[in-house]
């Protein structure tokens, strides 16, 4: 999922605004590095001495000139099935995962 809470909110027995708050702090912290719609791709090391290789997965959206507007997802006329709703209904091909979503930008689905 394209937020950073990812699969989370969809398995969590909490409301989405319960989660969100949550994901903003890990945002702003300064130690953190915020890679949503990543995977870990491995781990090497041991504790306090280890690298992480991560694969990020291809959001077809420049975020860095994303505003985050929303303008893309009104103008959508495509629909694809949901991935948030594990396919059993429809959704716009470019989406966010919520309008409180941290990072407030879009993926496209192909």
């Amino acid at each position: 999922m394209p937020s950073a809470l990812g699969d989370l909110s969809r398995r969590s027995i909490a409301p989405q605004w319960y989660l969100e708050p949550e994901n903003g702090r890990n945002g702003s912290t300064p130690r953190i590095k915020l890679l949503t719609y990543s995977e870990v791709d491995g781990v090497e090391g041991k504790a306090g001495d280890f690298r992480v290789r991560i694969r990020r997965k291809a959001a077809y959206v420049n975020w860095d000139k994303c505003t985050g507007c929303g303008l893309c997802q009104q103008k959508c006329p495509s629909k694809n099935p949901s991935e948030f709703d594990r396919s059993m209904g429809l959704g716009k091909a470019i989406f966010t995962l919520s309008p409180q979503a941290v990072p407030n930008k879009p993926s496209l689905t192909r």
